[in-house]
């Protein structure tokens, strides 16, 4: 696959990306690339909100969808995802936040807000840093192997983000291409 044959939705939390962020720069300079602001994923109420956008912006979609989520947008795409994902091809997952997954909540039924510890029902990929001040490798070599997803060491790269230095971020496109490819 190539980034004109889907629509990519670019699922963060729009307060916490600037202009000159990497996902902010697919948002523009991509045909096909969608930013999806999914706003404040805190408490039950945010969580909601920001998986309904997912789906919403999944439903509007014309071309097959593969979602890339930054830190909390990683989690709005997970919580989409245990509703079951349907036409995504895939999800590019970068910078992942410090989240506890959850299997059953209240004896065995499944919360709305849960992020899932079962596989994604579609090939993801988890870049994770060394450095990562938000969330340590090790809990994001945990759920990306919960969620079946290949993880990508970035080495000691901090947030992947702009203060980290990666604001046009060129690897993290080459690794995007990749990953397409690989659907």
């Amino acid at each position: 696959m190539r980034t004109s044959d889907i629509d990519l939705l670019l699922c963060v939390d729009g307060r916490s990306v600037t202009d000159d962020h990497w996902v902010q720069r697919w948002a523009r300079n991509l045909k096909t690339g969608v930013l999806v602001d999914i706003g404040p994923p805190g408490g039950e109420e945010g969580r909601l909100r920001s998986r309904s956008l997912i789906e919403e912006a999944v439903g509007k979609a014309k071309r097959p969808v593969v979602l890339v989520g930054h830190n909390a947008g990683v989690a709005s795409i997970a919580m989409f995802a245990a509703g079951g994902g349907q036409s995504v091809k895939g999800a590019f997952l970068v910078a992942p936040p410090n989240i506890k997954l959850t299997e059953d909540v209240d004896g065995g039924s499944r919360s709305e807000t849960a992020i899932t510890n079962a596989p994604l029902p579609f090939p993801s990929l988890v870049i994770a840093s060394r450095t990562d001040p938000r969330c340590s490798y090790d809990k994001a070599s945990e759920l990306a192997l919960a969620w079946g997803a290949h993880l990508v060491d970035a080495g000691d790269a901090g947030q992947l983000d702009v203060s980290s230095g990666h604001g046009p971020w060129p690897e993290g496109l080459m690794r995007l291409g990749w990953f397409l490819k690989r659907l």
